[in-house]
């Protein structure tokens, strides 16, 4: 099922071994999107944080990316408002970015 449209392709939830997941599948045609795809991976396969997208698998032959699904969206779809959620206020927006950046 399609869910929406990141930067680099479009985004499905699914299954992957019975846990409900986002999946991101890099378009062909981005040159640029397979530096990002490996970066990613990269990064995300060593952080480990509540506030954090937890990567859950990665298929570099086809370009996909497995994500643990957030049922309420990603910390950028909260500190952006996306669907006109309420702000995250300031305290615990400094508190994530002093735990995120003290475990990194």
């Amino acid at each position: 099922m399609r869910i929406g449209e990141g930067g680099y392709g479009p985004v499905f939830k699914g299954y992957l071994d019975h846990t409900l997941a986002a999946i991101k599948v890099l378009r062909k045609d981005l040159s640029e999107g397979k530096k990002q795809f490996s970066k990613e991976i990269e990064v995300l396969s060593s952080m480990r944080h509540p506030y954090l997208v937890l990567l859950l698998g990665a298929c570099p032959e086809y370009g996909c990316l497995a994500y643990k699904f957030l049922e309420n969206g990603s910390l950028e779809d909260r500190l952006f408002r996306k669907d006109n959620t309420p702000p995250i206020p300031w305290k615990i927006r400094f508190k994530i970015a002093a735990e995120i950046a003290s475990n990194y």
